[in-house]
């Protein structure tokens, strides 16, 4: 860490050389990682995307499970952010207690949250020191099954300060497809080693 500082005014870290050397090398603050296109095992009722802030200070990421069912689009899915297992959606007229312990919901726990508004678009969020954060997206029951069922995870997650061009990040992050039982489903899992460098969905850093 001792041998890099934080350039606020291009927001990114650059690495401290010899007085007598003027260039300056600026590494990237964030990276983008993704799971590569998924094929939606049809037992599947949500996507679950979880990050792990490691370190003792804030951490910002952007995440988005990206819709490529029979489309080449790629909008992001709507989905519910959970901090340390609690919802942080806001409410749009629902019982706190409903919401919570899934009371409109016939008392099932991984069914789709109701009285509060779905987030739209990549979902940025600033984790709090070594706590957990997580996205949900619940895939639209669709009358005919699709042809093409992929889906594609994408996360944005700060780079270490201390080796940059490493691929481990102080946040970790996994994925999986589970069913409404809370059973994971197979070929719906990446685990956090198996995410691969990808474009970023935005070119700045997350707000």
């Amino acid at each position: 860490m001792s041998n890099y500082y934080y350039d606020r005014s291009h927001k990114c870290y650059r690495k401290k050389r010899k007085k007598c050397d003027c260039d300056c090398h600026c590494e990237p603050r964030y990276q983008t990682v993704t799971s590569g296109p998924l094929f939606r095992n049809a037992n599947t009722d949500f996507i679950q995307v979880s990050t792990l802030n490691q370190t003792d200070e804030p951490q910002t990421v952007t995440i988005a499970v990206q819709n490529y069912q029979d489309t080449c689009d790629g909008d992001a899915y709507p989905s519910y952010g959970y901090l340390c297992g609690e919802l942080i959606n806001d409410d749009n007229g629902g019982s706190d207690d409903e919401i919570r312990n899934g009371d409109d919901n016939g008392g099932c726990i991984y069914c789709e949250p109701e009285g509060v508004n779905p987030f739209v678009g990549p979902v940025t969020f600033t984790i709090p020191p070594r706590q957990l954060f997580s996205v949900r997206v619940f895939l639209p029951l669709d009358p005919i099954r699709p042809q093409e069922p992929f889906y594609v995870v994408r996360v944005t997650l700060p780079t270490d300060p201390a080796r940059p061009t490493d691929p481990h990040s102080p946040v970790t992050v996994n994925t999986w497809g589970i069913n409404f039982a809370g059973v994971i489903q197979q070929g719906n899992t990446v685990l956090n080693g198996q995410f691969t460098p990808g474009e970023p969905i935005s070119p700045v850093d997350p707000a």
